[in-house]
């Protein structure tokens, strides 16, 4: 498998690819090998995952560059993201054991009920391109200290993250067999979908979420599935908000960071009408101002976007929209030809009923509509098909919740 430079187009590097034969070897491996995982205890485990974090911390550099690289993420935010992963797997590893603590229940006519928690088993993770590293880190600093051991296929955008991550929990003691990365597209993903592993979570779009949901359903072995899929999250800016500027930069922020390419990006902005205009030209200024360029760079908040088919997408919901499309920064020529680059966009009032507002985006785009009452705030904001985050921007927190 070749791994790609979004902002050159070139080969960044390969991996070598597994195959369907190769998921069923390494599932039985992991069963094997997570009997004697869970039995090393909560110490070892807990110690083998803080120093996990602490190699995150100390290859910070190299494993932000080789993120930045494969799906474009400007670097200071790829720093961000191995600096949150460290903390994430500090956290859940810390609160392994009492998270895994028997409980009592009560006592009723002389009978004593407890829970008593077991190691999951064998959990396949089938990785987003995104946050390859964070996500990861939802499932395997988890997973790992707590007994289970994990099948972990990363994203066919990044596989080099996949084998860097790879690498570095096996230099902090994760036993082979423990975390096995199995590299490939969505055959891969399918197979251990419905591989009988005890458990399945997935983060990606909602079809391809539905299609791991089936396959997981259909295997031998019913596992415990979960799903975190996409998005199309709104924020309400309300009449009372205090300060119109700060909210302006802070959804900027929130629609832009990652070039728009998180499940929980800002997409739907509704404002109402008597601080629309103030907040607008905020917005507008302040997405107006954030460089797009090489992620390499130090001032680049923007980069290419990983899917080279998404900026042609994003053009065409623009098209569409019915709305006043305002632009930031214009892509420079030279980028424009060699990377999957997208200038970053603010439309003014779409049509409710344009791609733009019903379907995810997943790029530098945010929509902004004006409304004239909470009611209808709500009623806008609500319709979507979608889930994940909604945020309200208010003075008051009463009215805001």
């Amino acid at each position: 498998m070749q791994s790609l430079n979004p902002s050159s187009g070139r080969v960044m590097g390969e991996v070598a690819a597994a195959t369907v034969g190769d998921v069923g070897t390494a599932l039985r491996r992991a069963h094997a090998a997570q009997r004697e995982w869970a039995a090393a205890g909560f110490a070892e485990r807990i110690a083998v995952m803080e120093r996990a974090a602490g190699l995150l911390r100390e290859r910070a550099d190299v494993l932000a560059a080789v993120l930045t690289a494969e799906m474009g993420k400007p670097l200071g935010q790829a720093r961000g993201e191995v600096r949150a992963t460290a903390e994430r797997l500090i956290w859940l590893a810390r609160n392994a054991e009492e998270a895994a603590a028997p409980r009592e229940v009560g006592v009723r006519g002389g009978v004593r009920e407890m829970t008593e928690y077991e190691p999951l088993g064998v959990v396949a993770n089938i990785g987003a391109w995104n946050y390859p590293y964070f996500v990861a880190s939802n499932v395997l600093g988890a997973a790992l200290p707590t007994g289970s051991a994990v099948l972990f296929k990363p994203s066919e955008v990044t596989p080099l993250t996949g084998h860097v991550l790879g690498e570095l929990l096996a230099d902090a003691g994760v036993p082979e067999g423990v975390f096995t990365v199995l590299q490939g597209g969505k055959e891969i993903g399918a197979a251990l979908a419905g591989s009988g592993a005890d458990g399945v979570f997935f983060t990606g779009s909602v079809a391809a979420g539905r299609s791991v949901a089936a396959a997981a359903a259909a295997a031998p072995r019913l596992a415990r599935v979960g799903l975190e899929l996409g998005g199309k999250d709104a924020a309400y800016v309300r009449a009372d908000v205090e300060d119109v500027a700060k909210a302006a930069e802070a959804l900027a922020d929130g629609a832009m960071y990652n070039s728009g390419q998180s499940c929980c990006s800002v997409e739907r902005i509704f404002v109402h009408e008597d601080v629309a205009k103030e907040f607008t030209d905020a917005l507008v200024a302040k997405v107006r101002s954030f460089v797009v360029g090489d992620p390499m760079k130090k001032d680049t908040y923007i980069g290419p976007l990983a899917l080279t088919t998404q900026p042609d997408f994003i053009e065409g919901q623009l098209a569409a929209s019915g709305g006043k499309v305002v632009r930031g920064a214009v892509v420079h020529p030279t980028l424009a030809v060699s990377g999957s680059y997208c200038s970053p966009a603010v439309v003014v009032n779409p049509a409710s009923d344009s791609s733009l507002m019903t379907q995810e985006s997943f790029g530098p785009v945010v929509a902004v509509t004006s409304v004239s009452s909470d009611e209808e705030a709500v009623a806008a904001m609500d319709r979507s098909d979608f889930g994940l985050a909604a945020s309200v921007w208010s003075a008051d927190e009463a009215a805001a919740r």
